[in-house]
């Protein structure tokens, strides 16, 4: 199909999927309703029926990747600030999602971010520098705390992200 009911833009096995499928829904005008008793269920199966070409983690971080050149615009930064190596990897040819956006006249992120979901903290974009914190003196040294100052609306300082 090429519509909003399109597969899920050439993504291996499984991861992201789940999350490529409610951004196209949310942002290029399908609904997504929440119905009262109604019920979601997940199977798992002992063994994974399929193998994942070239390990688990690297298919989904292409799954992952995939969904943030297609659907994430600027706010991509973000996740590979979360995601790191990510950035640098394959994620092939995503030409067919951004001509499906356009086709199906999608939204922005920001428009997903700022109608569908306001209330998420989101970092901003504008920020002096990231990376990670050390104190030498106490030997603290964390990969996992990303720094970014907040120039926005005159304001300074920094944010330190989990």
């Amino acid at each position: 199909s090429s519509g909003i009911n399109a597969e899920y833009g050439e993504m291996s096995i499984w991861g992201g999927e789940n999350l490529e499928m409610s951004f196209r829904l949310w942002m290029c005008g399908a609904r997504l309703e929440i119905v009262p008793c109604s019920r979601v269920g997940h199977i798992f199966r002992l063994k994974n029926p399929v193998s994942f070409p070239g390990g688990t983690s690297n298919t989904v971080n292409r799954n992952n990747k995939r969904l943030a050149e297609a659907w994430m615009d600027e706010y991509k930064e973000i996740f590979y600030w979360y995601s790191p190596g990510i950035e640098h990897k394959d994620a092939g040819d995503v030409t067919g999602r951004l001509n499906l956006r356009e086709r199906l006249g999608c939204k922005s992120f920001k428009w997903y971010l700022d109608t569908v979901y306001p209330d998420l903290f989101v970092p901003s974009l504008d920020y002096l520098g990231k990376g990670a914190l050390s104190n030498p003196a106490s030997n603290f040294v964390s990969g996992h705390i990303r720094c970014s100052g907040s120039l926005s609306h005159g304001e300074s300082g920094v944010i330190l992200l989990p």
